[in-house]
């Protein structure tokens, strides 16, 4: 799918459903799930909003200050 609707972006794929350690560690309870990670690892935003939208914009600023 990821090929097919030429999605970018870093995408990962939770191999054991909803028990596979990223949907566990991430407490991910629906997809799809965006969320800002910044450069140390740590998540700034753990809903972040969909990258097509405009409130993603100002969302990125702050994570970059």
């Amino acid at each position: 799918m990821i090929k097919d609707k030429n999605m970018h972006g870093i995408q990962l794929y939770a191999d054991g459903d909803w028990n596979s350690s990223i949907v566990i560690d991430y407490k991910i309870s629906g997809i799809p799930r965006f969320i800002i990670i910044g450069k140390d690892g740590n998540i700034i935003n753990a809903n972040a909003p969909r990258p097509s939208s405009k409130e993603i914009v100002s969302e990125l600023k702050d994570a970059l200050k």
